[in-house]
């Protein structure tokens, strides 16, 4: 064998090692930014649904004070209150146990979770 045919080899077989390591790079970089958006867009669902309870909660108690039926309704927004803690941490649990990169989650609880949304909504 030729020292010219053995340095083109090798070259070839570095090209190619290089490219499939900047290959993988960027592939690795898109998955990471597309976790990050998945975790933003569910973070803000979950921030919607939030306020959407709350303001469903607003009208109960003005259909409460409106009507004779104001011990029913406080009965089931009590109900509805304890759900909803539940509904948070499962929620908040359930995203976190799917989230590809764990290592790189900066909340763990709901308090914590709109925090986080709440800062990458003003950068």
């Amino acid at each position: 064998m030729s020292e010219t045919f053995i340095i083109g080899a090798a070259g070839f077989f570095t090209g190619w090692l290089a490219q499939a390591a900047i290959s993988r790079l960027y592939i690795s970089g898109k998955l990471i930014m597309l976790a990050a958006i998945a975790e933003r867009k569910c973070l803000t669902m979950l921030g919607r649904s939030h306020e959407h309870y709350y303001q469903s909660l607003h009208m109960l108690k003005t259909a409460g004070e409106a009507t004779d039926r104001n011990n029913e309704i406080i009965r089931t927004i009590n109900s509805l209150e304890f759900n909803h803690k539940q509904w948070q941490k499962s929620s908040v649990q359930a995203i976190y146990e799917a989230h590809p990169f764990k290592h790189a989650v900066k909340w763990y609880d709901w308090r914590t979770a709109m925090q986080t949304l709440e800062n990458k909504r003003r950068n």
